[in-house]
């Protein structure tokens, strides 16, 4: 979708096309108050009026005769993109500044604003239009503008009013990858839950591991942390300085992380099978089931025995890398994907452990209390809140041996509580290696067998819980 362009006309008017057909403006009513746009510029807000709705050369345009605050043409907030990124961090950070100076004068729905009433100049001022030149634009819109202008930027699920902050990570997570988080089908439809922005990064860029972090929580659907925040705008700036603040442009420069084709796949599976189940409804799902059920049961396993796994294009280091980084996230699912048919590996059965705990803490209490290991070390091993452990992988490093035969060496994280008295945890650094034993199978490596060759901890940490 093109968005609205600005323009100066020959007699210096600040000129905005709403629309390329004149007939629009037919039953338009005139401004019949001064409508402004907020400008932000050295951490200053100023006004800018705008007189009237009016057709030029054939096309309605909005006009501001007496411009004298702007003297470069607005860019629209895909303009993002053309920025480097640091500068298009400091953008975002300035329009939370104006946000929370205008928060009421501004055409809040559900918890975002429009695409069409953010611009930025190139000297770097943010413009912000008020709700009235909001609801003028909204006249000349048509249905096909407004999912890419408004509903694709929706905060859904938000509190408390942190649907304001929800925005701007969603406006950050754009300037980052030129792609808004919930704009994909297959992200709506199974249940708002944005692709990671590590996925858009390799695995071994570990700077951009505490900012992805960020914006999984403020995604995350979780109420309860969302009533813990008093002030959103405030709460997103803390949050992008405190995870951006060593990041260098090359840290931020997109790169190709085999991982992300295996999420969107997983994406894509889930939010078919929920689309099935809304359509089809639960009834006739019980059906389908009743009448199959003999059928099913030696048709499920022949299909678990010839299925082709996630990663069958991937290749043996790819496998290790994509392995560990669902053992680091705890999700059984795909840790299974790159092993041989009802071959387990050594660390099923406490990831499944792992797993149970943390989804019954989400169930009780709303969070998870583990804490991911490369978090916790770019905080400098900062102290936790109560009864949270500490558990990941960093640095994973895949030589060959032979044909069929690979060696990982990672640092793997994990803790365990210390005694009452001492009110903590002790986390444990080992630097593990390990054997990896691959097949082919059809067209396709898994892998056989998996040996923990040696395990030695480096170091220990005697970690406080923070006081309340």
């Amino acid at each position: 979708m093109k968005d609205f362009e600005f323009y100066f006309s020959d007699n210096n008017a600040l000129c905005m096309t709403l629309s390329e057909d004149s007939s629009s403006f037919v039953g338009y009513e005139a401004l019949s108050n001064k409508s402004p746009a907020y400008i932000l510029n050295d951490g200053h807000v100023t006004e800018l009026f705008w007189q009237s709705v009016s057709v030029i050369d054939g096309k309605c345009t909005l006009v501001n005769r007496s411009n004298q605050r702007i003297t470069s043409v607005p860019m629209p907030l895909s303009a993002l993109l053309d920025f480097p990124k640091l500068k298009a961090i400091d953008l975002v950070l300035s329009l939370s500044v104006l946000f929370e100076k205008k928060e009421k004068d501004l055409d809040w729905n559900l918890g975002s604003i429009a695409q069409s009433s953010i611009y930025f100049t190139k000297e770097g001022s943010v413009i912000v239009f008020s709700k009235q030149l909001s609801s003028i634009i909204d006249r000349f819109e048509v249905d096909s503008q407004r999912f890419y202008d408004r509903e694709r930027w929706y905060a859904h699920n938000c509190e408390n009013n942190f649907g304001s902050a929800h925005f701007l990570f969603q406006v950050l997570y754009y300037a980052l990858t030129g792609i808004a988080p919930f704009e994909d089908k297959a992200v709506r439809d199974s249940g708002f839950n944005a692709i990671p922005l590590s996925l858009y990064y390799l695995p071994e860029n570990q700077k951009i591991s505490a900012l992805s972090l960020a914006l999984e929580k403020a995604f995350s659907h979780n109420t309860k942390f969302m009533y813990q925040v008093d002030n959103p705008f405030s709460y997103f700036r803390d949050a992008v300085y405190t995870s951006c603040s060593s990041l260098t442009e090359e840290d931020l420069v997109l790169s190709s992380n085999p991982s992300l084709a295996l999420f969107k796949a997983k994406l894509e599976k889930k939010a078919r099978l929920k689309s099935f189940w809304r359509k089809k409804g639960a009834l006739t799902v019980a059906i389908a089931a009743a009448s199959l059920a003999v059928l099913f049961i030696p048709s499920y396993y022949i299909y678990q025995a010839v299925k082709a796994p996630v990663t069958k294009d991937l290749s043996e280091e790819q496998i290790i890398y994509y392995y560990y980084d669902a053992y680091s996230n705890l999700d059984i699912s795909a840790l299974q994907e790159p092993l041989r048919n009802s071959y387990k590996g050594p660390d099923l059965d406490s990831t499944a452990t792992r797993f149970v705990t943390l989804t019954m803490q989400k169930a009780y209490g709303g969070q998870g209390l583990f804490d991911n290991a490369s978090l916790w070390l770019s905080q400098g091993k900062r102290e936790l809140e109560e009864n949270h452990i500490v558990f990941g992988i960093t640095n994973i490093s895949v030589s060959k041996i032979t044909d069929d035969l690979y060696e990982a060496t990672i640092d793997l994280y994990d803790s365990e509580s210390l005694n009452e008295e001492l009110s903590g945890i002790r986390v444990y650094h080992y630097v593990q290696k390990v054997e990896f034993t691959f097949q082919t199978r059809r067209t396709w490596r898994e892998i056989t067998n998996i040996e923990i060759v040696s395990t030695n901890v480096v170091e220990t940490f005697d970690v406080k819980y923070r006081k309340p």
